[in-house]
């Protein structure tokens, strides 16, 4: 997401160094450092703020409020439970809205006999549990069993894989979680050792051992986010600019349609 972030700047004809200085603060997968990491920002009196991840934006919008803010890789504002007074004038960017009722069926398709998946999430991350209960609902109309396993750190998903596959899951579904996605070779290596297939909503995963995947890619929606920037840097009001889901990629499985060369889904108006 960083590098389409670059991407998006530099494809607007803004160059580093030239244009725009760009300074990065990592929390490190600390999000309690989220708050004093916003705070240092603001103190460098930015003319823009960028935000990847649903637990930094959550932390920005809180704070933020006459800067302008670009947000990217992030879950939906209003499912976050942010501007129950309304869209702040300063914020602009693109959430998800993962499909995972698509991606159950994806999973049923490749088994048809079906009957239990399972999910790892974080539920520190409230993207993470958006996903886990967007799984439930989607189980309960299609009639599959969704068992679950929490894990809060990358040692963890280990032994949270494992009971999954120890508890008959036939498929696991990962979406919208930071920890997953760092640690996915874990989750990976287990469930391959078991035979159970692995489905996500983040496409890159595809080259890591996924057998599907129905989503998004990170370099694209940071590019589109790195588009908006350009467009805030070159004057346009935040407000006039859109906060809208990104669009899915088409769904890719294992094997069948390589996700490389692809042309990027975005068009902004």
């Amino acid at each position: 997401a960083e590098k389409g972030i670059f991407a998006g700047l530099m494809e607007s004809g803004l160059q580093p160094g030239t244009h725009f200085d760009l300074r990065k603060y990592s929390a490190n997968g600390e999000i309690g450092s989220l708050p004093q990491i916003i705070e240092a920002a603001i103190n460098e009196r930015p003319d823009l703020l960028i935000t990847l991840t649903t637990p930094a934006f959550i932390a920005a919008v809180q704070r933020v409020k006459d800067i302008p803010l670009v947000f990217s890789v992030a879950s939906k504002p209003e499912r976050l439970g942010l501007f129950a007074q309304g869209r702040p004038d300063n914020v602009c960017g693109y959430y998800d809205d993962p499909p995972l009722d698509e991606l159950l069926a994806m999973a049923k398709r490749h088994n048809p006999s079906l009957q239990r998946v399972g999910i790892v999430y974080d539920p520190a991350q409230v993207n993470a549990r958006i996903s886990a209960e967007k799984l439930r609902e989607a189980g309960r109309i299609q009639r599959i069993q969704v068992v679950e396993a929490n894990a809060s750190t990358v040692s963890e998903l280990d032994a949270a894989t494992r009971s999954l596959t120890q508890r008959g899951a036939q498929a696991i579904l990962l979406s919208a979680d930071n920890l997953v996605y760092t640690g996915f070779n874990l989750v990976y290596r287990i469930a391959n050792q078991a035979g159970v297939p692995i489905f996500a909503t983040e496409v890159d995963l595809i080259n890591k051992g996924a057998t599907g995947v129905i989503g998004n890619s990170f370099f694209d929606w940071g590019k589109a986010s790195g588009i908006l920037a350009a467009q805030v840097l070159a004057g346009t009001p935040p407000s006039r600019l859109p906060i809208r889901a990104i669009p899915t990629l088409p769904p890719i499985e294992s094997g069948v349609s390589p996700i490389s060369g692809r042309q990027s889904p975005f068009r902004l108006r």
